[in-house]
């Protein structure tokens, strides 16, 4: 990636100078041009002075960048702790926020790799807590990596903010292109940097080349599905991670053609549909076909090319347009339903929450919340097949699971679960975040590191009220963060191959809004049963 220039800054100089100048009166002359340009409002001697000034502006700016560099790089050397240096840190990511550039992209990613190595042990500390019912201990290291996080969440905002063209590039290099991995936590960011590349950057994306790397394709779909139409180029490549062998990425490659709109991808998703034996890949596809169509065809591949044969022309030749539509499409009923979400996962884990809010009474008639979710949940548990497996998580401040693993869904286990969900206690507190951070770690390494299996790939996190966490000192529990619960969930799962679910019971229109985000952030559904 080149380095930064004089004529680089004065370009993006003079376009932030451009844009002000949009703004003002008419009769005010604006300086505008990169160096050796024209200058708007001014001929002759006065240009040349002015064209001098701006150089020697554009300079300034290119040493004020490098000064707020290397701020950082102090700032964020490895052997200080953000401890010892918070403020330091906090004024340093200030300082180059002023900027927008490739140069600063990548010390921004750096800064946030040092940060992930400084989590890395107090996460690995707090572990054996939370695998032990969790509770006030878990608390210090919450507490101590919270600035830590801070520091990341302004790092995303900085990277998504930025608009420089070679900015955008070096984000999405780094994402596609680059030698070295950036950290999971960041992929999702340089992702959303492909939504925002200027037309002639559009290969970076729209020629990928081969990828077996199933990390790294998964992004790459999201990158170009961010691109919508205008990443019709990268079609043809998307049709190949229709064949792809991992059923995530064959469902990521129909979403992604839903974005596209792009004719040519009917017939290829009719053939998947004809193909596939994975339920949820069947489901995507027949979803996508719908979305784009307008059609309510659903799993029927037969009944899809007898369509394609006798009305598919116009969307074929481009005539009528496609996308902007709704579907119908349930996923796999065959294991049956939880609160009339599908369970078509192969591996699901229930995070249900027992507090003592539960004891209230739904909005709409006399029964407890406790008693519908207990009953839903049996009914549940009783309709999954041999062939998947379970595992269930109950929170209130502390938590308590049913297995330490994910179990087959026998007959013994399933009854030995349902005899553990009546006999729970509801006690105070809605820890939302163990318990979703203990649901991420039953599902083992697999939810963020592509070389290890997933152990559960679906979560059903049920809740009727805010989330809660323990006071340090003294008893009593405080409201939650819920924007950094959301921020951790995105962590936990960088790449969204655990589908995340959420039952909101009894909640007002306010607090399901949390709810909402965390179900459409991890490719789920959000259901809220009055």
């Amino acid at each position: 990636m080149p380095p930064a220039t004089p004529a680089s800054v004065a370009r993006r100089t003079s376009s932030r100078r451009a844009n002000a100048c949009a703004s003002a009166a008419p009769t005010t002359p604006c300086v505008t041009g990169s160096i050796g340009g024209s200058l708007t409002g001014y001929d002759g001697p006065m240009s040349a002075l002015l064209a001098a000034l701006l150089s020697i502006m554009s300079v300034c700016d290119l040493v004020d960048e490098a000064k707020a560099i290397s701020k950082v790089k102090r700032a964020f050397h490895p052997t200080k702790a953000t401890a010892d240096s918070l403020d330091e840190k906090r004024a340093a990511l200030t300082a180059i926020g002023a900027f927008d550039s490739a140069r600063v992209t990548r010390v921004l990613v750096t800064a946030y790799g040092v940060l992930e190595r400084e989590a890395e042990p107090l996460e690995e500390a707090r572990r054996p807590f939370l695998d032990n019912h969790g509770g006030k201990k878990m608390l210090t290291f919450r507490v101590q990596l919270k600035p830590i996080r801070q520091l990341q969440e302004t790092i995303h905002s900085q990277l998504l903010r930025m608009r420089d063209p070679e900015a955008i590039r070096g984000q999405v290099r780094l994402l596609v292109r680059g030698k070295v991995s950036p950290p999971h936590g960041l992929k999702r960011t340089l992702s959303a940097a492909a939504g925002r590349l200027a037309a002639r950057d559009l290969k970076l994306v729209t020629a990928p080349g081969e990828f077996a790397d199933e990390e790294k394709c998964g992004l790459l779909l999201d990158a170009i599905s961010r691109l919508g139409p205008g990443g019709q180029g990268a079609g043809p490549w998307v049709l190949k991670m229709l064949l792809h062998k991992r059923p995530v990425i064959r469902e990521r490659a129909a979403q992604t053609l839903q974005a596209l709109r792009w004719p040519a991808a009917l017939k290829p998703l009719i053939g998947l549909l004809a193909r596939e034996e994975v339920s949820r890949v069947r489901t995507a596809t027949a979803r996508t076909l719908e979305r784009l169509t307008g059609m309510t065809l659903g799993t029927s591949s037969v009944a899809w090319g007898r369509w394609l044969d006798a009305e598919g022309a116009p969307f074929l030749s481009g005539k009528k347009p496609l996308g902007g539509h709704t579907s119908t499409v349930e996923g796999d009923a065959s294991g049956g339903y939880y609160f009339g979400i599908p369970q078509d996962g192969r591996s699901i884990l229930y995070v249900f929450d027992a507090s003592q809010s539960m004891k209230q009474k739904m909005r709409r008639g006399q029964t407890r919340r406790i008693d519908v979710a207990r009953e839903e949940l049996n009914r549940a548990l009783s309709q999954l097949k041999p062939r998947q497996r379970f595992n269930i998580i109950a929170f209130a401040n502390r938590l308590d699971r049913f297995d330490r693993t994910m179990q087959p869904a026998t007959k013994d286990n399933i009854a030995r679960a349902q005899g553990w969900v009546n006999g729970l206690t509801l006690k105070l507190g809605t820890n939302t975040y163990d318990a979703l951070e203990l649901a991420f770690n039953t599902a083992g390494r697999g939810s963020f590191d592509r070389y290890y299996a997933l152990q559960a790939d679906t979560v059903f996190l049920l809740s009727d009220g805010a989330p809660t966490i323990q006071k340090l000192k003294g008893p009593g529990l405080n409201p939650d963060n819920k924007d950094a619960i959301l921020a951790a969930v995105r962590r936990w799962n960088p790449f969204r191959r655990i589908v995340v679910h959420s039952i909101g019971l009894g909640l007002n229109k306010k607090r399901r809004v949390f709810m909402e985000k965390l179900a459409k952030e991890n490719g789920g559904r959000c259901v809220s049963p009055k």
